[in-house]
């Protein structure tokens, strides 16, 4: 019986020694004959299109695959004011989301590369009289902290609907909203998004929202506070952000999560 993954003679692009030594290669990196049976298995082709993605998936890849707004490239950034340093931009020649779960997100997710850049050094970007940002005195030291790697990141366009009207704690064990794949977007990069978003399209997904980032707020009430980020409106090509901190079991209609999808290619390290 015929394997639908099978290719054609037609269809082959290898010559036979450099399959050979592809094989040989792979074999002395632990490829054993059950987890070679698994690839020829894989429904639809999958494992090997991810190993292929993993090599080759870069920006012109990605550009190609997201909806137009949806994708973000670096040299986008840098000429708007964002800095990527020569050790930021190898570690993002290579981006960790395979062709499949960008082509799942292309229209519902905004895929950007946030630098190791602090709030308050990002909101210096997106002034010039274009940002409207209300910051209590006592959060600034809180936002003035910058990521410490440059990474990719598939960020969901608006705050989770399910996670609003919940707590916190309630929205983190609600498995419709963190299933596996999803897990909360860190303060620094929910604000890169906005930012970006701003900058390329005079708007925002998160105009109207309020939304709780679990990574900071947390020396305020007692170790039981939360940042929240307002995202006031977009009013003649000016942002409007307010930005302070409540207590962490607090509800609100239209107070949610940001939420991205993890790498389903590499794991991410810091070097």
């Amino acid at each position: 019986m015929k394997n639908d993954n099978m290719m054609s003679q037609d269809e082959r692009t290898l010559s036979v020694p450099q399959e050979h030594e592809i094989l040989l290669r792979l074999e002395k990196a632990g490829l054993t004959k059950s987890l070679a049976q698994e690839i020829i298995n894989s429904p639809k082709n999958l494992l090997a299109e991810q190993i292929v993605d993993f090599m080759t998936m870069n920006e012109d890849r990605a550009r190609d695959i997201m909806s137009h707004g949806n994708f973000i490239s670096i040299h986008l950034m840098e000429n708007w004011g964002f800095v990527f340093s020569d050790k930021d931009k190898k570690r993002l020649a290579k981006i960790p989301f395979s062709r499949q779960l960008l082509q799942e997100c292309q229209s519902t997710h905004i895929l950007l590369p946030v630098p190791c850049m602090s709030v308050l050094q990002m909101t210096e970007v997106v002034k010039n009289g274009k940002l409207s940002f209300e910051v209590a005195d006592d959060i600034k030291s809180e936002l003035s902290n910058p990521e410490e790697v440059a990474n990719w990141h598939l960020i969901h366009k608006g705050c989770v609907k399910e996670s609003t009207n919940l707590s916190l704690y309630e929205a983190f064990d609600n498995h419709q909203i963190f299933h596996g794949d999803d897990f909360p977007v860190s303060t620094q990069a929910v604000f890169c998004t906005i930012f970006v978003q701003f900058l390329m399209t005079h708007t925002s997904s998160f105009v109207g929202e309020i939304i709780r980032t679990s990574d900071s707020g947390n020396d305020f009430f007692l170790g039981e506070g939360v940042i929240f980020i307002y995202v006031k409106g977009v009013n003649d090509s000016k942002l409007s952000i307010i930005v302070d901190a409540t207590y962490n079991s607090e509800k609100n209609g239209i107070m949610g999560i940001a939420s991205e999808r993890k790498p389903d290619l590499i794991t991410r390290k810091k070097y």
